[in-house]
């Protein structure tokens, strides 16, 4: 390892050089990066720190023999970061918060260990290999995004939330400091407890991470979880809605009842400022391209929300400089009765669990696509082995959902802001060891705390459906959508198409269009399906619910499958062209 560690004075490291110095990228406005720890951290060894990190009061830090930090005594650190620490012995430390918010994505290179907030950023040294990880190719596709520590190249892991990678004696390895733990300690409190307490501390994640709030955003829909930090907020600034802000987007064409009208009546009911930022597929391809070149095509959700990082670019623009969010791990969805019922339920899925798949992967590559998927999702599995269902499927939520997923739309939102997910301050989450699956289901104790809590709030109407785009409509009618993906089908000299048959997703391109006068066969069954479900008394439909959880098919609409493919193709792409 190199023995002097430095922070680069650029904003994006886009070329290697040949050096003996160890180098941080900074990644966006200069304000988000702090290189100082608390008081008693200033000495050697160094340490810097991008984000924000604060010490939990009477928990200090261990420190080994050496003078580094132990590892195991991460968790009494605060905050959203990743930290970098070196130490003269030769002792390396890289470590991010136990949600993962900053990106670290990480490789050994001729006895070198590189690391950055980017995979594009690594692809500038030249010894990095391009091989592609067969699992990450599996599970991108039919997943939607990467879990685990995977990116889309087999020699680049990425750091996940709650771990340190360690170097020391010519070792590197990665090693977990914390570990969400849903309902480990839970059957000591009462219901009332609970809720007070869970109250309590989201009031003061609130007031911790809101800062100035003429220079904060807070993200607003017609939900739950949103209206709980609105809700905090507005008690930290003692009911002065007027000098809150609130932001809100959708497409301009959404019912009354879904979430961007939901959220208006929530900003004029409480009176805060509030603006509507309306979503489109205006310049698809170039918002496609930049979003997905951001987060190394870890996962679909620029092809779904391509306009988002333009927005917070534009928040940047009207003079905010902090965004409060709405992740969480309050507790997902219905209850289980199995593991694989909870992989369902949070949507990780093997590619083998699509047969349809088989016929648009390249068969040379589906085989090793699915073994490698499946070891993956088994490693998965095996973090939860012998954990209650439930339990189960919530920390598989957090840990790979949340981490895999909304942290890809993370990264493009800390570019220009300093976001701040309230919902998932360490305080909460160590509260919910205490919280039993029954309270978790559908965030019932949330729902509960927050009612008690800001019954004006919950007076309030909620949102009964997103203010999200139709994409089986797009893909079939919008230009924009339908040219870029035309586009990529017409590209013969790609790369990715050794992966995959072109001809076969030209023909299920075509398959959208609309067939005219007539609503499709498939279409047609599903209408049927749920008018008869509507019929059905409701112990039927559960018993059918729980039926269907135990049969792990799955069956991806066209849009998922071709914009998939695409989110490949544009790595493949860029590797290509970084060779």
């Amino acid at each position: 390892m190199a023995d002097r560690l430095a922070h680069t004075q650029e904003d994006v490291v886009n070329r290697w050089g040949q050096t003996d110095d160890l180098m941080i990228g900074r990644v966006g406005p200069g304000h988000l990066h702090h290189t100082e720890w608390p008081t008693d951290f200033q000495k050697p060894p160094r340490r810097f720190v991008a984000g924000v990190l604060h010490m939990t009061p009477n928990r200090p830090l261990a420190v080994q023999r050496s003078g580094a930090i132990s590892p195991s005594s991460l968790s009494a650190l605060r905050g959203f970061y990743a930290v970098a620490e070196h130490h003269a012995s030769g002792h390396f430390m890289l470590a991010v918060d136990r949600r993962g918010s900053f990106p670290v994505y990480y490789a050994q290179i001729d006895g070198f260990l590189v690391f950055a907030p980017e995979v594009r950023a690594l692809l500038a040294h030249p010894g990095l290999s391009r091989s592609l990880d067969p699992g990450a190719m599996g599970l991108l596709l039919a997943s939607g995004h990467l879990i685990s520590d995977q990116t889309l190249l087999a020699d680049v892991r990425r750091l996940r939330g709650g771990h340190a990678l360690v170097v020391e004696e010519g070792l590197c390895q990665s090693q977990p400091y914390w570990r969400f733990r849903p309902g480990t300690r839970a059957g000591g409190e009462s219901t009332h407890e609970l809720e007070l307490e869970l109250g309590r501390l989201v009031r003061g994640a609130a007031r911790r991470n809101l800062g100035d709030p003429s220079k904060a955003v807070i993200f607003l829909s017609g939900g739950a979880d949103s209206r709980g930090i609105l809700g905090a907020a507005l008690e930290a600034v003692d009911g002065d809605g007027a000098s809150l802000q609130t932001v809100t987007w959708g497409t301009g064409e959404e019912g009354r009842d879904s979430d961007a009208p939901i959220a208006a009546r929530i900003a004029e009911a409480t009176g805060v400022h509030h603006r509507f930022m309306r979503r489109t597929t205006q310049d698809y391809e170039r918002h496609f391209r930049d979003g997905n070149a951001l987060i190394g095509s870890a996962s679909d959700v620029v092809a779904y929300h391509p306009l988002e990082y333009s927005f917070m670019q534009d928040l940047r623009g009207a003079g905010f400089e902090r965004a409060l969010r709405g992740d969480e791990a309050l507790g997902w969805s219905t209850p289980v009765r199995t593991l694989a019922a909870a992989l369902t339920k949070v949507k990780l899925h093997r590619l083998e669990e699509d047969s349809r798949l088989s016929s648009y992967v390249a068969p040379r590559y589906y085989d090793d696509w699915c073994r490698a998927s499946d070891e993956v999702m088994a490693k998965a599995e095996e973090e939860v082995r012998g954990t209650a269902a439930d339990d189960a499927k919530d920390y598989l939520y957090f840990a790979h959902r949340l981490e895999g997923y909304l942290n890809t739309a993370t990264y493009y939102k800390l570019i220009w802001l300093d976001q701040r997910n309230v919902l998932l301050d360490e305080e909460i989450l160590d509260f919910f060891e205490l919280v039993p699956a029954s309270f978790r289901v559908d965030k019932l104790l949330y729902r509960r705390a927050m009612a008690r809590a800001f019954p004006q709030l919950w007076a309030l109407p909620f949102a009964a459906g997103n203010s999200l785009e139709n994409w089986r409509s797009l893909l079939a009618e919008d230009a924009a959508v339908r040219g870029f993906i035309q586009k990529s089908l017409d590209d013969e000299r790609s790369h990715v198409w050794e992966f995959f048959d072109r001809r076969a997703l030209a023909l299920l391109f075509q398959s959208t269009v609309p067939h005219v006068g007539r609503q499709p066969a498939s279409q047609r069954a599903r209408a049927v399906m749920r008018a008869a479900l509507l019929r059905l008394p409701g112990p039927v439909v559960r018993g059918l619910q729980n039926l269907r959880e135990t049969h792990t098919s799955l069956h991806l609409p066209a849009h998922a499958i071709l914009l998939r493919v695409l989110v490949i193709k544009q790595f493949v792409d860029e590797i290509a062209s970084a060779k």
